[in-house]
């Protein structure tokens, strides 16, 4: 997995019970990205704030691993592994 850091925009939808939080697609560097399916959750900190993580494929089968910090709420793109 190529590691990244970088901002990107996501769209996310919450559960009914409006815990759980799921990026369904994401834009990087000016080009959208339709996420197809999660295949791992987890949480961590930075510091006192709780960090998000997903590793999520999307249509062509490439794996991305996006993070939301909850307190700055702030989306980013962690890394990339491309199917060749």
């Amino acid at each position: 997995m190529t590691e990244l850091n970088d901002v990107v925009q996501v769209g996310a939808v919450f559960g009914r019970d409006g815990k759980k939080l799921q990026p369904v697609w994401f834009a990087w560097r000016g080009r959208p990205y339709r996420l197809t399916r999660a295949t791992y959750a987890w949480s961590g900190r930075d510091g006192q704030a709780r960090v998000h993580h997903f590793s999520v494929l999307d249509e062509q089968g490439n794996c991305y691993e996006l993070t939301y910090h909850a307190e700055t709420m702030v989306w980013r793109l962690a890394g990339v592994q491309e199917v060749t």
